[in-house]
């Protein structure tokens, strides 16, 4: 989810009746957020390859969504 200052990663792992929310939420400083979309790209997709070596998937292939929270 990319809104405002922050970019959340999360995974949600459905197993039978249980379901697991695994999140960590990324600070946007504020050069990038007035740079160009290159360098915003950039930092999100640093962002998700930091969150997927967190959560030990580094080289996993997953079904990915993205959510924009703004007006």
């Amino acid at each position: 989810d990319l809104g405002g200052t922050n970019f959340r990663a999360m995974m949600v792992n459905f197993k039978r009746q249980n379901a697991r929310l695994y999140h960590k939420i990324y600070t946007i400083p504020l050069e990038i957020m007035q740079g160009t979309g290159e360098e915003l790209f950039d930092h999100i997709a640093q962002c998700v390859s930091d969150f997927l070596d967190y959560m030990g998937m580094k080289n996993a292939h997953l079904p990915a969504g993205f959510t924009f929270s703004f007006p």
